[in-house]
């Protein structure tokens, strides 16, 4: 077993195989040999390997569980970890937790039921986020924890490995199977909370508690690894912490694990966002980015990314410092597609020169904060769990991520540094200038007072849309009141804001395709945008002014965006979430405020063009700053990038040569305002450049 293998690992594969095998010819052509020349020709450098699926059968001869029978009684986990292993590739486990139809089928009692006591396979089912071809387990259940230590102590006494990999630690629904209900009663009281209302404190203590149920569930699956096995890295899955309340993942998944990782298949922004996120919240790196080899998820079977797609993944994993893992998957007969293999081994071979030059502390002046307690629809509260909409497995509506993934996307464009950040990094707020909460609608005191303590020590902190009582009165001293009526709104910059929107006209100010929130107690002077409304309702057919519009017409009275002083620091707050705006007017007035509350120069500005994203990496014990582009044009393959200027700020250090990773090129460099400025040029998907420097020599004058 490699002591910290994942530090120098950042080409990564798994091979899904979720087969059943009901038919004598699943995986009858699987074979270990071949399995891992395939992972050799694709420039793997670390294998997953699956020892069960979702389906339960085990693909090693286990004693607690069953043995999927297309192995013929062969050792096929033992026979690729041992191939692996004389390849020279670190190897992790895969495991799949709650997900596990065997179990769910021979141990009816192992069984998470809805409200209605019905199971995620029982023809019918509801309010499961996975039903049908699902068996979930619950995991308060304790013969099921005992079945899990059975197989992971197994699994650990019986082969060499370096890492396990927990998939699939949430809840799938609202469970209200036994074990639930008796552990619900014995550490809060009563019955289970059927109304979502989140003004309730007992609906929200409940959520609390699933949440940390989960998390202390995968902390007792790493101990169960970690005692079986000391040294072996474990990895639960975080691809479901930005997902709705249902599934219950806050910070329980990448506390219990030894880096953050996830699959997920929403295209390059959101891997920007989430790769911010991870690298933020991971407790070593590199994090784990994976994603599907097959266009665009592992619902399609066949339908091939390409070449440079997969590079771009690689590459936007590794400009964050992150891993890539790509997940291929089995055809039913165990046979493998030797193409796949040798398209990903080019964008593996192309990601291999830089991975020693990675790592380090990523710089940014603005943080947008991901509020993990905020994760619901408001159009659910007051309801009945039977009349929710968001406990549906059909429900993939994630609205409370707009306002965050949105302002990233913006950011990322403008060349603004920015992290993105969540309730883990709450006491390591001091490194940027602006923080961006965005819907943070549940905060809790911990927070509010971190955000207070970070705006009056000189930080300045934008707010949008609804947010709690407690952060909105707590800081600004406004009460909430109300919303509109009117789903089409207007801001309309006034005072200081028409400095800010200098090419917004007060006649013609910006749409919002939303309502505002409405609020009062503010002083005249801190209003810098007011709401103004259409004359009558957009939602009434029948009386109108315009019938293709709803021109702005009347002032309302209340305030868009409220800027006001907080101790050294800035508050700003919009009523709607003027970063959520496409348009490119609503973008740019978004950039200019975000710009005027940082006060001193960015870490780094550049003209590159907005395609490119740039991340910047602090590595003192090699005395230099990592600056990475990465090309995300959206049509590919991408077309050259010219004479991308860049300037950097150095904080009390000398650059000495500024190096081209890529071919070893120095570029010529001079010193403006306190910051050094070169040029580069971007011709292919990625490029490192390395900022060497030394200490500022201050030289006195004797006399």
């Amino acid at each position: 077993m490699s002591e910290n293998w994942y530090k120098k690992s950042y080409r990564r594969c798994l091979v899904d195989m979720h087969i059943e095998d009901w038919n004598a010819g699943f995986l009858q052509r699987l074979e270990p040999e071949t399995y891992v020349r395939n992972l050799k020709t694709a420039h793997v450098k670390t294998a997953m390997v699956y020892a069960n699926s979702h389906v339960g059968y085990c693909y090693w001869p286990t004693r607690s569980g069953a043995v999927h029978k297309g192995t013929n009684g062969c050792d096929i986990l033992g026979g690729i970890l041992s191939r692996c292993k004389k390849e020279n590739m670190d190897t992790v486990v895969y495991y799949s937790l709650i997900y596990n139809n065997w179990a769910y089928e021979q141990h009816p009692d192992w069984r998470i039921l809805n409200i209605d006591g019905q199971a995620s396979r029982d023809a019918g089912a509801k309010h499961f986020f996975m039903k049908g071809r699902y068996g979930l387990c619950c995991p308060n259940n304790e013969k099921y924890r005992a079945f899990i230590k059975t197989q992971i102590e197994e699994l650990c006494r019986n082969y060499e490995f370096d890492g396990l990999f927990f998939d699939m630690t949430f809840w799938p629904a609202i469970c209200f199977c036994p074990a639930c209900r008796a552990r619900y009663q014995m550490e809060v009281g009563g019955e289970i909370p059927e109304v979502i209302d989140w003004s309730d404190g007992v609906w929200s203590a409940f959520q609390k508690k699933r949440e940390a149920w989960i998390s202390e569930f995968a902390a007792t699956t790493a101990a169960m690894a970690r005692q079986a096995k000391p040294g072996v890295t474990v990895e639960h899955t975080c691809a479901t912490i930005h997902f709705p309340y249902l599934l219950g993942t806050a910070a329980g998944n990448p506390a219990a694990s030894d880096y953050a990782g996830g699959d997920f298949y929403g295209g390059f922004m959101q891997q920007s966002f989430i790769c911010k996120l991870y690298s933020s919240m991971t407790r070593n790196q590199p994090f784990e980015y994976m994603t599907s080899r097959c266009d665009p998820s592992l619902k399609d079977h066949t339908t091939m990314k390409s070449g440079d797609v997969l590079a771009l993944h690689g590459f936007l994993a590794l400009a964050h410092n992150g891993a890539f893992l790509a997940i291929d998957a089995i055809d039913p007969d165990g046979s493998q597609n030797e193409e796949v293999y040798r398209v990903i081994g080019e964008a593996f071979s192309a990601m291999e020169p830089f991975e020693q030059e990675a790592g380090g502390r990523l710089c940014a002046d603005v943080a947008i904060y991901l509020s993990l307690s905020s994760k619901y629809y408001m159009q659910d509260n007051g309801k009945h769990i039977r009349d929710s909409k968001e406990i549906s497995d059909t429900s993939t509506d994630l609205d409370y991520l707009d306002a965050p993934v949105s302002a990233a996307r913006t950011l990322k464009e403008a060349h603004i540094p920015f992290a993105v950040i969540a309730r883990s990094n709450i006491n390591e707020l001091e490194p940027f200038q602006v923080l961006i909460v965005p819907g943070a609608r549940e905060v809790d005191s911990t927070e509010v007072e971190a955000f207070r303590t970070f705006v009056r020590n000189g930080g300045s902190l934008y707010l949008s849309g609804m947010v709690s009582p407690k952060l909105l009165e707590g800081v600004f001293g406004v009460r909430v009141i109300g919303e509109t009526i009117e789903k089409l709104t207007y801001i309309s910059p006034c005072g200081e804001g028409a400095k800010i929107f200098s090419r917004v006209r007060p006649n013609y100010p910006l749409t919002m395709f939303s309502s505002q929130i409405l609020a009062e107690g503010c002083a005249e002077d801190e209003v810098i945008a007011r709401i103004v409304l259409p004359l009558t309702d957009p939602a009434e057919p029948g009386r109108f002014v315009s019938i293709h519009s709803n021109p702005p017409q009347k002032d309302s009275g209340f305030p868009a965006i409220i800027k006001k002083k907080y101790g050294k620091g800035t508050v700003v707050w919009s009523a709607a979430a003027l970063e959520t705006a496409v348009q490119a007017p609503h973008r740019e007035a978004f950039v200019r405020l975000i710009q005027t509350l940082c006060l001193s120069p960015l870490v780094f500005e550049t003209n590159a063009h907005p395609s490119i994203e740039l991340t910047l990496f602090d590595q003192p014990e090699k005395s230099r700053y990592l600056l990475n582009l990465v090309n995300l044009q959206e049509l590919l393959p991408a077309i050259p990038i010219w004479g991308i200027d860049v300037s950097l700020r150095l904080d009390g250090w000398d650059p000495v040569r500024i190096v081209r990773i890529s071919d070893g090129a120095v570029l010529s460099h001079h010193m403006e305002a306190g910051r050094v400025c070169f040029r580069t040029d971007l011709t292919g998907l990625f490029e490192m450049i390395a900022i060497e420097r030394e200490k500022t020599v201050t030289t006195e004058r004797i006399i």
